[in-house]
């Protein structure tokens, strides 16, 4: 897929990206929902990960949302390890910066 910007290809890591951020959305709206559920009385309990991996787990569909959240959590992992390593956004100016600083925060924080 090209980039409108500037017309560069992304390479594929940059998906691993977008569907970790859509899996982590997954989670926080099942999530609220189960939240929404308990509020009304409808179902017992609290909303948390745990719950929501409980109750997913009584369904078939859920056991496959459920793996479809783990391998959208490992994308991100992936992307993140990539991220540090390679230096996509290119902040580093040379390798001996990228060298003397490995392990950055994220890149959205202001940096001091």
């Amino acid at each position: 897929m090209t980039n409108e910007k500037n017309g560069k290809k992304r390479h594929f890591v940059h998906y691993l990206a977008m569907y970790g951020g859509i899996s982590t959305g997954i989670v926080y709206t099942a999530i609220g929902i189960i939240a929404i559920l308990s509020f009304l009385k409808l179902k017992e309990g609290g909303a948390d990960e745990s719950s929501l991996l409980a109750y997913l787990d009584n369904f078939m569909a859920g056991k496959v949302l459920i793996w479809v959240i783990l391998l959208g959590m490992v994308s991100y992992i992936i992307w993140r390890i990539y991220e540090t390593i390679y230096d996509p956004y290119g902040t580093a100016k040379g390798p001996k910066e990228l060298q003397e600083e490995p392990l950055r925060p994220l890149p959205a924080l202001p940096m001091p």
